[in-house]
């Protein structure tokens, strides 16, 4: 009896198996995504650089100093606005002094004292320092105008200079694009070398080793591995190319295990042909053409959609039915056992009374 005919174990040990094999598949696919990480980590090239190097350094520098220029008086314009808050603040409270002391006058006429000479060079000094805030807050806003505008010519300049460097930058863009993309088709070029061997060898392995004891680490070999194919495929080539390379492996799968059950049912090995009789003698029907069984007390028994139907008429103590002959396709479904001489069935390897073994052809 080989490996195969015995039960596959409890189902604490099938579990634990089909646990083990989701967690080989996640390393393997991790152990590989490491090994093409390293593989991919070889430097391109580097925009900056090679736009230092194919781009003209005049064009380059003007552009910023036009930049740096711009800065300067946006910084200058923010100064001076800061510096009229301040000026803001302070003509408030001028203001607000001001108005204190001529209401103190005011009040101070009413009941006919006359403001002293300290008041009325406190309220000197006021209408001084609110005149000298206010000259200096236009002379302020009259500055920020002015940058204003020298800001409104620089940004004309600026948007000038930038369709000059995007004209001499464009063909040189189309360079960069061209030597990053050679770049990557290098890097999948080195990527699907390392894993296409590898892929090869599980698919291998896989058509070999189907039913065996090792085919769930196979199995998880071949699921990391076809994902990082995948993977790698999708990331480097464009999506329109990928959907037909996906839809043909998955053709290239579907038609293999097409070609595989046809076979199978054309020449079918020794353990599908037992399982098949095995099924077949469960179930009372002929295994070559599955007509039913009609032999002892079954010829009394009819199978309908809803049931058995018991017809009656079976004799009580009738003895064991001798060798049986399948009606329909002339197939000896039940046979003498050559050693025990009992009835045995024809298409299974072993009798049900010596144990017997027959050698049966696929």
């Amino acid at each position: 009896m080989t490996a195969a005919t015995w039960t596959k174990g409890p189902w604490r040990h099938r579990i634990l198996v089909g646990l083990l094999t989701v967690a080989a598949t996640v390393l393997l696919y991790w152990l590989l995504d490491f090994a093409v990480g390293d593989i991919g980590s070889m430097p391109g090239p580097d925009w900056s650089e090679y736009e230092r190097e194919h781009l003209d350094a005049q064009v380059l520098t003007e552009q910023r100093a036009l930049a740096a220029q711009a800065e300067d008086i946006r910084r200058q314009i923010e100064g001076r606005q800061q510096r009229q808050e301040l000026l803001r603040r302070s003509t408030e409270a001028s203001r607000e002094t001001m108005n204190q002391l001529l209401e103190m006058q005011r009040l101070a006429l009413q009941k006919g004292v006359k403001p002293s000479e300290a008041e009325q060079a406190s309220l000197a000094d006021s209408q001084q320092l609110f005149l000298q805030n206010q000259r200096a807050f236009q002379a302020l806003n009259d500055q920020i105008v002015s940058l204003s505008e020298q800001a409104a010519q620089v940004q004309l300049r600026i948007a000038d200079q930038a369709k000059v460097v995007e004209e001499r930058r464009a063909p040189v863009r189309i360079e960069f694009e061209r030597l990053t993309r050679r770049h990557e088709l290098r890097m999948a070029g080195l990527k699907l070398g390392f894993l296409l061997p590898l892929l090869a060898v599980v698919g291998y392995a896989f058509l070999r080793t189907s039913g065996a004891s090792l085919a769930p680490l196979v199995y998880a070999a071949a699921v990391a591995v076809l994902a990082k194919v995948a993977e790698v495929i999708h990331a480097y080539f464009p999506s329109r190319y990928f959907k037909y390379a996906a839809l043909l492996a998955v053709l290239a799968v579907v038609v293999r295990l097409l070609v595989a059950l046809l076979r199978a049912a054309a020449r079918p090995g020794r353990d599908w042909l037992l399982k098949r009789f095995r099924e077949a003698y469960e179930q009372f029907r002929c295994p070559r053409c599955d007509f039913p069984i009609r032999r002892g007390p079954l010829r009394f028994l009819l199978r309908t959609r809803r049931g058995i139907v018991n017809l009656g008429g079976a004799p009580a103590g009738e003895a064991d039915p001798g060798p049986y002959t399948c009606p329909a396709c002339g197939t000896a479904v039940y046979e003498e056992c050559g050693a025990c001489h009992a009835v045995r069935p024809s298409l299974l390897p072993w009798c049900e009374r010596c144990g017997g073994e027959k050698t049966l052809s696929a």
